[in-house]
């Protein structure tokens, strides 16, 4: 249903008044501390680990926008991340400078290592590759209910040594 807008009979008036709105609408972009950078940092690499869903709230032409879904893959240096969209279950590839929060959710149901459930689509991680900052490969099968710091230890991984890291179903 649309509304009846006096004032914008005219596909030019409309066009113009259309832009005015959205001008009214848009926000500027939050400024982020140090302090809620490194917490982001660490909720990432939590949810990346432990294949939670998280809320993410990123800015986009003059809007801020929270979405649901899960983090694939984290690019620290390249300043991307890759999450899986709850909804349509899209890869959705963003900058991390976009980010302005990113929060664990609760309600995911996970069944075992790996199998996750999302409203109505199956994703199976149960390999993680870290690439090293000396440009090596590192890839291991996830074990159920261990922690991120086990992991490393297992691979001989020293968190500093991380470039970055991707769940996979398979390693290539």
């Amino acid at each position: 249903m649309k509304k009846w807008r006096p004032f914008a009979t005219l596909p030019e008036q409309y066009i113009g008044l259309q832009e005015i709105i959205n001008k009214q609408v848009e926000v500027a972009q939050p400024v982020l501390t140090e302090e809620q950078m490194e917490q982001m940092n660490f909720t990432l690499i939590e949810a990346l680990h432990t294949n939670k869903q998280v809320y993410l709230t990123y800015y986009k032409r003059g809007q801020c926008i929270t979405e649901t879904g899960s983090i694939q893959f984290v690019d620290s240096l390249g300043d991307l991340f890759i999450f899986i969209d709850d909804v349509f279950e899209l890869k959705n590839k963003m900058r991390l400078r976009e980010l302005i929060d990113v929060r664990l959710a609760y309600f995911l149901k996970k069944l075992c290592t790996g199998i996750i459930y999302f409203g109505g689509g199956t994703f199976m991680y149960n390999f993680r590759v870290y690439t090293l900052r000396d440009g090596s490969k590192r890839i291991i099968k996830l074990k159920e209910g261990e922690s991120f710091k086990e992991e490393l230890q297992r691979a001989d991984i020293q968190e500093t040594q991380i470039f970055q890291m991707q769940l996979v179903e398979k390693p290539e």
